[in-house]
């Protein structure tokens, strides 16, 4: 009986029947065929020929879709350097209007005006019930 590494090695050595198709003569032969142009008129590539086609229309559609992909991804970096920049905006002109808005800023700005800071308090205006149901 022959042990498991025996049989692989003689299985390996079989040959399988009929033309042996990796050798450099058919190597020759096909290069010589696509040179020539025979190749085109063999029935296996006419067979063939819609297959073909269907690759290269897939290769097409790949290839649309790389660059669709690429000129989206440039936008989305356009996009967001815009927004970047519009944050910075947003934050400056936030911290301008709450320096402006500061009540002695407000005061310096109104004093040619003529209108200044009150030195009364408010006072609270109490209406009755009466005049809120009218």
């Amino acid at each position: 009986m022959m042990s498991q590494e025996e049989e692989i090695k003689s299985s390996s050595n079989l040959k399988l029947p009929g033309k042996d198709f990796f050798t450099w003569k058919n190597l020759g032969r096909s290069v010589h065929s696509m040179l020539d142009g025979t190749f085109l008129t063999k029935g296996r590539f006419r067979r063939a020929m819609p297959f073909i086609i269907f690759l290269m229309l897939l290769g097409v559609i790949y290839i649309s879709n790389i660059f669709r992909v690429e000129k989206t991804k440039r936008q989305i970096d356009n996009l967001e350097e815009d927004l970047r920049e519009l944050r910075y905006e947003y934050i400056t002109s936030r911290s301008k209007l709450m320096d402006e808005s500061k009540p002695s800023k407000i005061v310096i700005k109104l004093k040619d005006t003529g209108i200044g800071e009150t030195m009364d308090p408010p006072k609270k205006i109490m209406v009755s019930e009466e005049a809120k149901s009218k």
